[in-house]
Parts: C-alpha cells; sequence; structure tokens
C-alpha cells in the first residue's frame, strides 16, 4: 500500500478482510453507524517527535473509497 510509505492509518486491512487498527486504538461506532468514536494509542508521536493530539488530527465526514476498499464498484 502506498500510502502507508507516506504515513500511518488509523485502522489497516488485515490479511482476512477484517479492519484492525493501527494508529487507533479502537473505532467505535454509535447504535446506527452516524458518529464513530476513534480512541488513539498513547504516546504517538509525529515526525519531528512532537505528540500526536485529537486537534491536529483531520477529520472529515466525507467517506472514503481506496480501490481496495470492498465497497468500491
Amino acid at each position: 500500500m502506498y500510502a502507508r510509505t507516506v504515513f500511518d492509518p488509523l485502522a489497516i486491512i488485515a490479511a482476512d478482510g477484517s479492519v484492525q487498527p493501527y494508529l487507533a486504538q479502537s473505532i467505535t461506532p454509535n447504535a446506527d453507524a452516524t458518529v464513530w468514536t476513534i480512541t488513539m494509542r498513547p504516546n504517538l508521536l509525529f515526525h519531528d517527535n512532537t505528540p500526536v493530539m485529537p486537534q491536529r488530527w483531520p477529520i472529515t465526514s466525507t467517506p472514503t473509497r481506496t480501490p481496495c476498499s470492498p465497497g468500491r464498484r
């Protein structure tokens, strides 16, 4: 995956097709999956050794699909 050479993802797709947290410690949806709570692993650092803080993490409400996404048609 090319993106992993530039940045580490919140989650990865494992060999069995399941989604596994990577930088995230957990990813949990609410009852109707309209709101997702992402808990980051502790002690994460950016390339310059500054701590990863939630307010520095870009979040988008637009779903992203990549060519390897199971839902892509």
